[in-house]
Formats: structure tokens, C-alpha cells, sequence
């Protein structure tokens, strides 16, 4: 069973696995990793859904560089 906060919301209406499920998933982790914390830690799914799709999070430290802190944005980008 997957934690819920590294759950895509594309899996909730797809029975197959996807390859975008590892690029938010690896999102989610360099995230964590960064900024010692979850993105979305909204309980319920509806808020969660929210928070995602208007990409409502912290944004990444200035300690890391542009580039990694663009990438991460990538891989957590609603599609």
C-alpha cells in the first residue's frame, strides 16, 4: 500500500500503473528530501486536489540551486 501523500491524483481514476506515477513519486521524494517535510499534507483528498492543482506549497530554500529547484517544480506540476 502507497502513503497517501505519494499517491498521483491521475491513480485514483486509472487501474494501471503509469510511468507519470514514478515522476511524482521522485518529485515527492527530492521535495521531502529538501525541505524536510511533505509538499501536501492535507488529510482529506479534496483539499489535497486543491493544494495540487493550484500548486499550493512552500516554496524550496535558496540553498538549493535554480536548477534542481526547478526540476523538482517539474516533476510536482499538475498535468
Amino acid at each position: 500500500m502507497m502513503s497517501p501523500f505519494y499517491v498521483p491524483l491521475e491513480q485514483a481514476s486509472l487501474c494501471d500503473a503509469h510511468p507519470s506515477f514514478d515522476i511524482w513519486a521522485l518529485g515527492i521524494t527530492g521535495y521531502t528530501l529538501m525541505a524536510k517535510k511533505e509538499p501536501y499534507t492535507q488529510v482529506d483528498a479534496s483539499s489535497r486536489f486543491k493544494a495540487i492543482t493550484a500548486s499550493q506549497r512552500e516554496i524550496l530554500s535558496d540553498y538549493y540551486s535554480k536548477d534542481l529547484r526547478d526540476l523538482i517544480d517539474y516533476l510536482l506540476t499538475f498535468d
